[in-house]
């Protein structure tokens, strides 16, 4: 019964010691606290402190000398920071033999502390930014596609449209909403808005004063102003495009209308057509001086002459061979400075602030007779007092009149319209 005992007991100690016998584990290549280099990943040439093994050996939990907390690191990323941190290829090996003096070769290669070479990415790293900033430098060219003579933002230029002249005051903000809201516009301009008193006080007065004093209250660079009006018997709308700073007419156009719900199935084709010249204006064109046109004691009234004015002096700033200020009772600028030997001053109510200096002024009139009717139009330089350019076109009544102005601008301009 012992001898049975005895041989159980043996039997016992032999299964545990077969137990407890290392499964081969792979011997960690690191433990904690040793000091390790990053080579590679999200924290590549960082350096660290070990505070944990993971239990396959695989990752290490280290601790960054610039983080508070440890972070998880593969073991091939991991690196002594003088010896083994070259020799990558020898890691495979480490976890295999179970020999200490293995790792003790790799010192031989320390001499092939090629890998620094692998520090020169941070040149690599500088020259891209330097190389892209040249090209950045080039575009402000291409801010200069604004014209610069004139004051408009450098933000994109204000525009403000204001009430129709000649309708009633709700009808005059409804046709202008519907201009302000053309595609042609808002591709174009930025639309501010106008005051209740402005308004107001355009309707009232319907002067050029007026409107001139409504771009400055809303500190707009362009005007837009429109006006329903009669020439003959023929109804007109037309619309222009003035410079708050200079008082200059940049653009116009206009059409015939039986009735006033009309009207906006032409704006699509006007804005477009308006904001095409105004966007390719010529700056340093030469200033031409717009003067009333005279008509003859029977025949044609003054607010045809004066509708008539306001379209030709459209048509020539259209063809934008010269910059136009036109001429009116309340503003008959332009040129009093260069007029003395033309005008007498003292009948001329208008101040030095309105005056601009202009090289040409363009006088017309209608002549009626019995057999036929004409528009007769010259071009004269102020300062020698000398005829550049004439023309004249023949009209059967003077509601057609519109529809000839072209030929006329033609014969003045020498442009094609």
């Amino acid at each position: 019964m012992k001898r049975i005992l005895g041989f159980v007991l043996i039997s016992v100690l032999f299964l545990i010691g077969c137990s407890s016998v290392p499964v081969k584990k792979s011997q960690p290549a690191f433990m904690v606290g040793d000091t390790v280099s990053i080579t590679g990943g999200e924290y590549a040439r960082a350096q660290g402190t070990i505070v944990r093994v993971s239990l396959d050996t695989n990752s290490y939990s280290v601790r960054l000398a610039n983080q508070e907390n440890p972070v998880m690191i593969l073991s091939h990323l991991l690196r002594r920071p003088v010896a083994a941190a070259p020799t990558p290829a020898v890691t495979p090996p480490v976890p295999a033999p179970v020999p200490v003096p293995v790792p003790v070769p790799p010192p031989s290669p320390v001499p092939v502390v090629s890998p620094p070479p692998v520090v020169s990415p941070p040149p690599v790293v500088s020259p891209p930014p330097v190389v892209s900033a040249p090209p950045v430098a080039s575009p402000p060219p291409t801010v200069n596609i604004r014209p610069t003579p004139s004051p408009p933002q450098p933000d994109g230029w204000r525009l403000a449209v204001l009430p129709v002249i000649g309708l009633d005051e709700y009808t005059a903000e409804t046709i202008a909403w519907h201009l302000a809201n053309e595609d042609a516009i808002h591709t174009n301009f930025y639309v501010v808005p106008v005051t209740p008193v402005i308004r107001k006080n355009i309707l009232t007065e319907q002067s050029y004063v007026s409107l001139f004093d409504a771009g400055e209250g809303v500190h707009a660079d362009y005007i837009m102003a429109s006006f329903a009006k009669t020439i003959g018997y023929e109804k007109i709308f037309f619309t222009v495009v003035l410079d708050a700073h200079t008082k200059q007419q940049l653009a116009g156009d206009y059409r015939k209308y039986s009735d006033v719900q009309e009207l906006p199935s032409f704006f699509s084709q006007m804005t477009r057509k308006i904001t095409a010249v105004v966007t390719r204006r010529a700056y340093n064109a030469p200033k031409l001086s717009v003067e009333l046109m005279a008509v003859p004691p029977k025949g044609v009234s003054k607010n045809d002459a004066i509708i008539l004015t306001q379209l030709l002096a459209i048509q020539i700033a259209n063809t934008t061979v010269y910059n136009v200020f036109p001429r009116t009772e309340n503003i008959d600028a332009a040129v009093i400075d260069f007029e003395k030997r033309r005008v007498d001053i003292k009948n001329v109510n208008v101040t030095n602030r309105d005056l601009t200096p202009a090289d040409f002024v363009l006088s017309s009139k209608i002549a009626v007779y019995n057999s036929r009717n004409e528009i007769l139009a010259e071009i004269i330089g102020i300062e020698n007092d000398v005829l550049k350019k004439g023309g004249s076109i023949n009209f059967d009544t003077i509601e057609n009149t519109p529809d000839v102005l072209n030929a006329l601008v033609s014969q003045l301009t020498g442009a094609n319209r």
